[in-house]
């Protein structure tokens, strides 16, 4: 399946170009549009997310999000590993902003020389700003957004059911979930990181 469709988030009022593929030529395409877009950038935030099938516990779904454009990389189905989704997670010049980032760096270990160097926990960087404390910084996206982004997200989520991540043709609501979260990881980081302490 590959498919691009816009994804409206009504509570921000953004809407976002979405790509939907497990093809690794798309990937490659959708990611030198992003580089071309952003080449006058010193550092790039990408908001990075994913989702698991958890009778098996296993990446299905990558999610990444910049500005209004966002891909959801069907991992799970893909023949090969893009390799310019290596080059991606290698380039120091990007910081990847997420919930659940030490799990994410676990799962990509095997795609990154260095899982941790630019990845961003938003919880953390939430506490460092003085969103959180220490105690509630484990709050998902949804929460961090009502903090951060002083928007109330919940309503923009449907109910996604118990549909696996690894299918072939994703639903629609799927897909809007899916989006949701990676720009959710994108603005959250991009708002938080663009703070001074």
């Amino acid at each position: 399946m590959t498919s691009t469709t816009i994804v409206t988030i009504k509570s921000i009022e953004r809407a976002i170009g979405t790509t939907i593929t497990k093809d690794q030529n798309i990937f490659h395409i959708w990611l030198k549009k992003l580089e071309n877009k952003n080449q006058n950038l010193d550092e790039l935030n990408i908001g990075i997310d994913c989702k698991w099938d958890d009778d098996e516990n296993t990446l299905s779904i990558l999610q990444l999000c910049v500005n209004s454009n966002c891909l959801i990389f069907q991992l799970r189905r893909s023949e090969y590993v893009p390799f310019s989704l290596v080059e991606l997670l290698n380039n120091p010049s990007y910081t990847f902003t997420g919930i659940g980032i030490n799990k994410t760096c676990e799962e990509l270990r095997f795609l990154m020389r260095n899982p941790t160097s630019q990845m961003v926990e938003l919880g953390d960087l939430a506490v460092e700003k003085g969103y959180c404390t220490k105690e509630n910084r484990g709050l998902g996206l949804v929460e961090l957004a009502e903090i951060v982004l002083k928007k109330k997200v919940d309503e923009d989520y449907q109910d996604v059911g118990m549909r696996r991540w690894d299918e072939k043709d994703l639903s629609d609501n799927q897909i809007k979930c899916a989006c949701i979260d990676g720009f959710l990881a994108f603005e959250i980081g991009r708002v938080l990181r663009e703070q001074e302490n």
